[in-house]
């Protein structure tokens, strides 16, 4: 099967949510991770999403949802990686986890219209600190684990 065809397969299995019902889970209580790369998330992020990166995801993940029933929204660019996470999230045991569709791509055209209910604008990173790894702050430039070595995309 390929790569094509298993992403549709997933989108079956775990259909995505639109910008707008993202929007009512998080006012609910859902977490909203984004796990596009540190490149990408530093051409902005939604306010109040982690940035937790695909890389690192599964093992940081326990830390921001201790509840494996917690609805965990995943956001990548375009719908297709967090796709792929959510199902490798399912089977670790997490019951509720759900791909944001189009990505952030496709949701930075409703930012306005979701207004702070879901993302309040897009910051780029050198507006602000994020938080990267359970409080950690990313280090020198590419350093966004923590280890001193420049992490390329």
């Amino acid at each position: 099967m390929s790569l094509k065809d298993q992403i549709a397969a997933l989108r079956t299995r775990l259909p995505p949510v639109d910008a707008e019902r993202a929007a009512e889970l998080t006012r609910q209580g859902a977490l909203l991770v984004d796990i596009r790369e540190a490149d990408e998330i530093a051409q902005g992020t939604p306010v109040g999403a982690k940035p937790l990166g695909r890389g690192f995801l599964e093992m940081r993940l326990e830390q921001e949802a201790r509840d494996p029933e917690q609805t965990i929204l995943l956001l990548c660019a375009s719908g297709s990686r967090s796709l792929l996470a959510a199902d490798q999230l399912s089977r670790l045991g997490y019951t509720d986890v759900r791909s944001v569709e189009g990505g952030f791509d496709d949701v930075g055209d409703e930012l306005p219209a979701l207004g702070a209910a879901l993302y309040e604008q897009v910051l780029l990173v050198e507006q602000r600190a994020f938080d990267v790894v359970g409080g950690d702050r990313a280090g020198p430039a590419g350093d966004v684990d923590g280890t001193g070595e420049r992490q390329e995309s």
